[in-house]
């Protein structure tokens, strides 16, 4: 009949995967197969589509990271998360990961040694490039710094997750049976 579902348009629909949960700020890579998956959505990757390759930092920017301190790391990094959940007006769900990183970068500037001198210029080239990435690329930065303290790594991770929970559950793409795969 009218209703029926010709296959093309089939292949066409985005099931909702546990990794597109905060699709697109903090959900998982893209999965590779997308629709030809056949995990469908037990898949752990975003099913969703991405505009373009995520924002990546070039070796001088990496370079340059590698070289501040914990302290400076977390500050850049947490500045950046903040600016990135107002802009994409998920600062309500971002709190409680904010908050985390605000005091894992009060504790880390409180053992730090010295501040890192880098120019304003580098400075401001590299701020723009964590201006481009996603709440969870900014994120992850801090989680693999080389310095990250566990607790607080830890704290974040989770937190990362009760985020994703509560924005899927604010997104009308999941329904409840596609949440299930993540309790």
């Amino acid at each position: 009949g009218a209703c029926e579902i010709l296959p093309s348009e089939a292949m066409q629909q985005v099931v909702p995967t546990s990794g597109s949960m905060g699709h697109p700020e903090v959900c998982r890579r893209p999965c590779l197969y997308g629709q030809r998956c056949e995990s469908g959505a037990a898949c752990g990757y975003c099913h969703m589509p991405h505009s373009g390759r995520p924002a990546h930092l070039d070796k001088r920017q990496r370079e340059l990271l590698q070289k501040l301190s914990n302290a400076e790391l977390l500050q850049a990094v947490t500045a950046c998360l903040r600016v990135r959940a107002e802009e994409k007006g998920i600062l309500q769900a971002a709190g409680e990961v904010l908050d985390i990183m605000e005091a894992w970068t009060a504790f880390a500037q409180a053992n730090a040694a010295s501040a890192t001198s880098i120019p304003p210029k580098v400075s401001a080239k590299l701020h723009h490039s964590l201006g481009r990435m996603t709440f969870l690329g900014l994120l992850s930065l801090a989680l693999r710094s080389g310095q990250s303290d566990q607790e607080y790594a830890n704290q974040a991770s989770a937190a990362l997750g009760r985020m994703r929970m509560q924005l899927a559950l604010s997104d009308a793409t999941f329904d409840s049976t596609s949440l299930l795969w993540h309790v």
